[in-house]
């Protein structure tokens, strides 16, 4: 599919978004990120999903997801072994080592005690889910009427994260599955080309999302954490949909916003993956020590400041992708 460039826009708005998630204190700012930030993820693949045999399209994202998925967990096992070696701390390597091993195997989001206690491999989990939701979605669209399995998954995979943690990220993508089949029906209906029309739309859009936030709380896909789900339901709906309106805006009415946006849309995966090496890896409570103390930045000083040092790491990780890319292509 040919790409279009609001919906890179969009992606790019939500993988910035995660990454100033995983920076900001505790606050409003933040649940409002949380709200929909993840579904919209999921609604963007749903949207440009073409429905294949199973066996291309498991080999085809096996390759685009999975393979990264390994590429990083080596790296991210290897650069530990290492920052242990560099401290001197060499009793710690097998026990450090053996944890992240398992991590990587079990593949979840966040820490988790039941059935045993499961420890995070951070933000690269929804690699898995969008593995799976994207299998499930083809599936869903080879039933006459999907709509009974789609609601099935749904609440199964709501009703199974509160009692016991499956490995592989299935309970996200069997939530996932949702904003995934809405993202699909979304380019069979024509929604997005339609949006802005009329002007009220966006505004509105804009209302419900507030309005179901700011009661409903933040949603944490990762864990499938829906704490009021009949508001978190039309929250991120409509915190999608807003995303959606305001990247069209960025491309009509703006040019450094909409290419910076733009850019980071079409590497969200190197992005992902970079950003939870240096989220694991660098010391960044040092950084924001160093922030608070000395320089006495305010906490949300001290978030601008980390978070424009992840965006340098990403985009220093994307410049160097494209330069080895041209030195090999000659």
């Amino acid at each position: 599919m040919k790409r279009i460039a609001y919906l890179d826009i969009a992606r790019g708005i939500a993988i910035f978004l995660v990454i100033l998630g995983h920076t900001l204190p505790q606050g409003t700012l933040k649940i409002l990120i949380y709200s929909f930030h993840m579904p919209l993820f999921f609604f963007l693949s749903g949207y440009v999903f073409r429905p294949v045999s199973f066996r291309i399209l498991a080999r085809r994202k096996a390759r685009q997801l999975l393979l990264p998925y390994g590429i990083t967990c080596v790296l991210l096992i290897l650069f530990s072994v290492l920052l242990l070696v560099a401290k001197g701390e060499y009793s710690r390597i097998p026990g450090r080592t053996a944890q992240l091993f398992f991590a990587a195997l079990y593949v979840s989001g966040l820490d988790q005690t039941t059935p045993f206690f499961i420890p995070q491999i951070g933000a690269i989990w929804f690699l898995w889910a969008l593995f799976w939701g994207l299998l499930l979605l083809n599936l869903l669209l080879r039933l006459r009427s999907p709509y009974p399995l789609l609601i099935l998954l749904f609440l199964a995979g709501l009703y199974t994260a509160s009692r016991f943690w499956l490995p592989l990220s299935l309970q996200p993508a069997m939530t996932g599955v949702f904003y995934l089949y809405l993202g699909y029906q979304a380019r069979q209906d024509h929604w997005i080309s339609s949006l802005g029309r009329p002007s009220w739309k966006p505004w509105l859009s804009a209302f419900f999302w507030l309005l179901f936030t700011l009661p409903g709380g933040e949603i944490l896909l990762a864990g499938n954490q829906f704490p009021r789900l009949f508001l978190n339901l039309p929250a991120s709906v409509c915190g999608t949909l807003s995303c959606l309106f305001l990247s069209r805006f960025l491309h009509r009415r703006t040019t450094l916003p909409a290419r910076f946006f733009q850019w980071m849309g079409t590497e969200t995966l190197l992005i992902l993956c970079v950003h939870l090496l240096e989220l694991r890896l660098f010391p960044w409570y040092l950084v924001r020590s160093f922030l608070t103390d000395p320089l006495s930045l305010g906490i949300w000083s001290t978030a601008a400041v980390i978070s424009l040092c992840k965006i340098a790491i990403a985009a220093a990780a994307v410049a160097a992708k494209h330069t080895l890319r041209h030195r090999f292509s000659h």
